[in-house]
């Protein structure tokens, strides 16, 4: 590449990267600067994306997990209150036959 070539490369590159003049002045962005942020920032979006689809991945692992859990905890609690009510079931006819047996005793007492 000639020097003329090499010059109004530069130039081009210079004119591209407005707003960023301190960057060409300083000579960090090379005559390949706009070769090297395409690069950046397809790399930056070929990143994004990944973390994007990492994150949605994630994210229906936990709420399937969630929901996995939750109808989990909801049967064993429907089971639980099933048993709880059969038990309330049973004591509350125990305490009626006890009521019943403790009347009896008092009326048996009362009239002897």
């Amino acid at each position: 590449m000639s020097l003329e070539e090499t010059l109004k490369e530069y130039i081009a590159v210079k004119k591209s990267m407005e707003g960023s003049d301190l960057l060409v002045e300083a000579g960090l962005v090379t005559l390949d600067g706009n070769k090297e942020f395409r690069e950046a920032e397809l790399l930056l979006a070929r990143t994004t994306q990944v973390s994007a689809d990492l994150l949605a991945e994630t994210t229906q692992l936990s709420a399937d997990l969630l929901a996995k859990t939750t109808q989990e905890s909801a049967d064993d609690l429907r089971k639980c209150n099933k048993i709880s009510v059969e038990w309330m079931q049973k004591l509350t006819i125990a305490l009626i036959a006890v009521g019943i047996i403790q009347l009896i005793v008092a009326v048996i007492t009362l009239l002897k």
